[in-house]
């Protein structure tokens, strides 16, 4: 009988070593702080302007709409679009996006979109929808702005 108690002893005793000499794993998690760019209008910078000053965008008329745009974040902004899109009486309106390569940290972006009225614009109004797309999804809130139409 003392021969099995010695001998379960002696393997428990094993067995607890065994387990000491395991090495314990050591789970590090490392994360990069995500600082983004983060895309803001400048207060009363978006306007409107056309060459007779009456705020109407007249057929076979180059116009355009300004804004002005700054990276508030803490990274530069990279591959942003000027989005401009229009609801209404666009017939012979056209317009176009524009790409933005970069607006740094603390920069202020002004851009012009120009807008050109054909022979074919009609009486109306058009609503133009404008934003600022930056790729990671700190871009600007939409704006709209709603323009009388003259026809020629």
């Amino acid at each position: 009988m003392k021969k099995l108690f010695l001998f379960l002893f002696c393997i428990f005793t094993l067995s607890l070593m065994a387990q000491s000499n395991k090495s314990n794993l050591i789970r590090v998690n490392i994360q990069r702080d995500a600082k983004p760019a983060i895309l803001q209008w400048v207060d009363g910078s978006i306007a409107f302007t056309e060459p007779r000053g009456y705020n109407i965008i007249d057929a076979n008329e180059e116009c355009s709409i300004r804004f002005s745009v700054k990276n508030a974040g803490m990274a530069d902004a990279h591959n942003c679009i000027a989005k401009i899109e229009a609801d209404g009486m666009t017939n012979g309106i056209t317009f176009a996006n524009k790409n933005i390569s970069k607006i740094a940290v603390g920069e202020t972006v002004t851009v012009d979109i120009p807008i050109t009225a054909s022979q074919q614009t009609q009486d109306g109004q058009v609503t133009f929808r404008i934003s600022m797309y930056e790729p990671m999804g700190f871009g600007t809130n939409t704006k709209e702005m709603a323009i009388t139409t003259r026809h020629f």
